[in-house]
């Protein structure tokens, strides 16, 4: 039998909203939202206790899970205070945007980073046995215009670039199929046309590793709308080559028209970490906080190398 948990969620702005409707189909089972750290979800759930404070709320409600969907720079000081607390974590990405200064505490243990498609079908095998892979290629395409950024998005040492903002699950997802390798060189160019923040606009990549294999990247935010958005993986090895699709990666290794719903991989994920709080066996798809470092890595050596196209 499990033991149901109490979960807390913080910043609840609009990436807060998209939990609530996790936690209804939860129905009560596993994992039970008990607390609020912000103002804006409160009304989605009248009857749940809203706080200004999470050390107050932490004091108030000694939470087993602690959902922290507030953006940078503030979102690792959060996670972090909570997981001192003894509470198990789950932060929202793109949590930090530079691995440069990372020092691991001990309570980071406790702390899984927020990315619900590695949830998809089939991917949670291939965690566990890796395919042998020679090349690995992730593609976005989305739509982001001027009115979709927010205020954090103004600042680059905040936001990032759209490897942070917008592909980093399928960059994480790369990366940890790859074997750990360091990276030799990287090719590439980034655009820089709409200037709608200091995120570019596309990027085309290629990053070389020691061992000789190979990670592609392809993004750009300018599709014409967001119907076009598809954030997609191929693994090839060889003559194979293994397809991870769907708008954001969700069809997995299934097919598209069978893709579970966001709301139903933040339920897996939700369930998922409420099993590790209740000192379970953690589920092969979460996504560790000590792993982070190693994808930032990867990204900013791209930004660093890429050449600016105007």
């Amino acid at each position: 039998m499990h033991t149901v948990q109490r979960a807390l969620l913080v910043g609840a702005g609009l990436p807060g909203l998209r939990y609530l409707p996790a936690f209804k189909r939860l129905d009560g089972k596993w994992c039970v939202l008990e607390g609020i750290v912000g103002t804006a979800a409160s009304a989605e759930l009248p009857g749940v206790p809203v706080f200004p404070r999470l050390d107050t709320a932490l004091v108030a409600l000694r939470p087993h899970v602690v959902i922290v969907t507030a953006p940078p720079p503030a979102s690792l000081h959060l996670a972090r205070q909570a997981a001192r607390f003894g509470a198990t974590v789950l932060v929202e990405p793109p949590v930090m945007i530079s691995a440069t200064g990372w020092v691991p505490k001990p309570s980071d243990e406790r702390i899984y980073v927020a990315l619900h498609s590695h949830f998809a079908p089939g991917l949670a095998g291939l965690f566990l046995e890796p395919p042998a892979i020679e090349r690995a290629e992730v593609d976005l395409v989305c739509h982001q215009g001027a009115e979709d950024f927010g205020t954090w998005q103004q600042f680059w040492n905040h936001s990032g670039g759209i490897l942070h903002q917008q592909a980093l699950a399928g960059i994480a997802l790369a990366m940890r199929l790859l074997p750990r390798s360091t990276v030799l060189k990287c090719t590439g160019r980034r655009w820089h046309r709409r200037e709608h923040s200091p995120a570019e606009d596309a990027i085309d990549a290629e990053v070389l590793f020691t061992d000789g294999r190979r990670l592609a990247i392809d993004a750009r935010t300018d599709a014409p709308t967001d119907l076009h958005r598809r954030h997609e993986l191929r693994l090839v090895h060889g003559t194979k080559v293994t397809e991870i699709a769907g708008r954001n990666l969700e069809a997995g290794l299934a097919r598209r028209t069978t893709a579970p719903s966001e709301t139903a991989l933040r339920t897996q994920m939700l369930r998922a970490v409420a099993d590790v709080a209740d000192d379970r066996l953690m589920h092969a798809s979460l996504f560790e906080l000590r792993d982070l470092p190693k994808v930032l890595e990867v990204i900013n050596r791209v930004y660093a190398d890429c050449v600016v196209a105007r």
